[in-house]
């Protein structure tokens, strides 16, 4: 029996969908705002476009998950795999990805504007022109992370930045 995978344009918004096994199933476009994620496995999952203002993603796996162009505003992702992960164009204003893992991650042209990311792990993440002003990377492992032209206004950086 086949299982339907593709949920495109779904609305969730407020689901309790915690622990749950989501692995490369289709959310694209869907409304997921204020969803309970944590602890989800959705690896390599399609979220492109969907929102997910104000969602508990706390724990969650996001490896190789396409996150282009999701709303992830005020969502909490801490403590989240989130490797390898497509997060072009992402908005995560106001965002906690504390001791998020990000390595291999690409975050370019994102909206990370006051964004919480002390401790997360950001080893050859791809910050390219991303909107980093008023972030905290207090602690953060930024190893190799590119952060050129990245905007850096009031953006709390580690004490020992390594920008490749």
């Amino acid at each position: 029996m086949r299982v339907k995978k593709d949920f495109d344009g779904i609305d969730l918004q407020g689901a309790d969908l915690s622990d749950t096994g989501l692995s490369s199933v289709r959310l694209a476009k869907g409304n997921l705002d204020g969803a309970n994620l944590s602890g989800a496995r959705l690896k390599a999952a399609d979220l492109s476009g969907a929102s997910l203002r104000g969602a508990n993603l706390r724990e969650a796996n996001l490896s190789g998950a396409s996150l282009y162009e999701t709303d992830l505003s005020n969502a909490d992702l801490s403590g989240a795999q989130i490797v390898q992960a497509s997060v072009q164009g992402a908005i995560l204003r106001g965002a906690n990805l504390s001791g998020a893992n990000l390595d291999l991650t690409d975050i370019t042209s994102a909206d990370l504007t006051n964004a919480n990311l002390q401790r997360a792990e950001l080893i050859d993440a791809t910050f390219y022109a991303a909107d980093l002003s008023g972030a905290d990377f207090q602690g953060a492992d930024t190893s190799e992370a590119d952060l050129e032209q990245g905007r850096l206004e009031k953006t709390t950086l580690p004490d020992e930045t390594q920008s490749g």
